[in-house]
């Protein structure tokens, strides 16, 4: 029971873990805002504020859909409507 005692004793003291640093947080994107300037109004505006991947997917995306609608106008020919309604699709 001595023998425990003395063996405890001498043995380095277990000393809790030292908690790690927080982890540092990963920076933010910078945000890229736009004016763009409201139909009928010389005193305001609308300020839209975004990453720069996401002006990059807006931009693909709009870019898409004027490809579909250029394709659209070319392969059924002029497709203006005559009646005042629009074209049913085929």
């Amino acid at each position: 029971m001595i023998l425990a005692l003395i063996l405890a004793a001498s043995a380095p003291a277990q000393t809790s873990p030292t908690p790690s640093t927080p982890k540092a947080k990963p920076p933010r994107e910078r945000l890229v805002c736009v004016e763009t300037a409201v139909t009928g109004s010389h005193l305001s505006g609308a300020r839209e504020c975004h990453t720069a991947a996401a002006w990059a997917e807006i931009h693909r995306d709009s870019q898409d859909e004027v490809e579909m609608d250029r394709n659209r106008m070319n392969g059924s020919g002029d497709t203006r409507p005559t009646d005042g309604t629009f074209p049913q699709p085929h």
